[in-house]
């Protein structure tokens, strides 16, 4: 603990934010630039996550401003939400874009639409080529099957 840095003050602030961590995982907290700063703008936000969540956050650049911003867009994701949103590159200009094409989504769906590639162009292309009742499901589904691509993508 000594070689990273790990000094009986950072200890005694992880544990005073509320973090149950054993030894690895206070090395691993280290190792990642977790501060009790963070943790306290991370509680802040309304997010308590476990150690091991706290270290993928900040592997993944979950920060408090990202936290701010997708919360101001109404949404109440979860830290392990937070951290797959990031993994997929979920930004709130994303979500927005989403939301522009009337669909009202939840943190799952906006996840899925991005692992497929559900973009505002693809929603637009779907409506444009008759589709109705569509959901984020069935567009997932469209993009898929390769519905809408053109005979030399496929």
């Amino acid at each position: 603990m000594k070689i990273q840095g790990v000094t009986p003050e950072y200890l005694r602030a992880l544990m005073a934010a509320g973090l149950t961590v054993s030894v690895d995982q206070v090395i691993a907290l280290k190792i990642q630039g977790v501060s009790p700063e963070y943790l306290k703008e991370l509680q802040e936000q309304g997010i308590a996550p476990d150690a091991n969540d706290v270290i993928a956050m900040r592997v993944q650049d979950v920060t408090p401003d990202y936290v701010r911003e997708i919360r101001a867009l109404g949404l109440n994701p979860t830290s392990s939400q937070l951290i797959g949103m990031r993994i997929q590159d979920v930004t709130p200009a994303y979500v927005k874009a989403l939301r522009a094409t009337g669909f009202e989504v939840d943190i799952s769906e906006i996840i899925s639409a991005k692992v497929q590639d559900v973009t505002p162009e693809f929603i637009e292309q779907a409506i444009k080529h008759g589709f109705k009742d569509l959901t984020i499901q069935k567009l997932i589904q469209l993009r898929q099957l390769g519905i809408l691509e053109p005979k030399a993508k496929l």
